[in-house]
């Protein structure tokens, strides 16, 4: 059985089971705190963090946490970024958060950032200022020490995180 939490516009998030023969069984509905038309969600693979991003704001709650209430608070909230928030992924060792967001309504323009859980502060000198990706989709590698990202002009970018030395 699959638990997958579906986003709604406006910060509601329904909970749903798939039964193995893949029909749904609605479970519940939980709310996303400041939510403004919600873009994206992602669960961490160790099941201990939730994260959802709408326009220009990021929470992140301990799953646990929205099983409890359906007004969980969130263990971190990031409001003010650039602008929409499209693209989130966990890192595999669930220790770091990639954040895409996009400028503008045609994706020409956007930026990343880097969530460290531990401490629950984005990485200050990630990206460089001198970085001109703009995402579309973001992923790390197995062992965490690249972060791959997708650019809206086709190619990838490809960043080696200092912060992992496992090759």
């Amino acid at each position: 059985m699959v638990t997958i939490p579906p986003i709604l516009e406006q910060g509601k998030i329904s909970v749903f089971e798939f039964q193995e023969n893949g029909k749904p069984i609605f479970v519940r509905h939980w709310n996303d705190e400041g939510c403004i038309n919600a873009l994206c969600i992602a669960i961490s693979n160790d099941d201990q963090y939730v994260a959802c991003g709408s326009h220009g704001n990021l929470n992140l709650y301990l799953l646990n946490d929205t099983w409890k209430s359906e007004f969980p608070k969130p263990l971190k909230s990031i409001p003010y970024l650039e602008t929409r928030v499209n693209q989130l992924q966990f890192n595999n060792s669930c220790d770091m958060l990639a954040i895409g967001y996009c400028f503008n309504a045609d994706m020409n323009t956007g930026s990343y950032r880097l969530l460290h859980l531990r401490s629950l502060t984005l990485f200050s000198n990630f990206p460089g200022t001198k970085s001109k990706v703009r995402p579309t989709s973001l992923c790390f590698s197995p062992n965490d020490k690249y972060l791959a990202i997708g650019q809206y002009n086709g190619r990838v970018a490809l960043m080696n995180l200092k912060y992992y030395n496992k090759y």
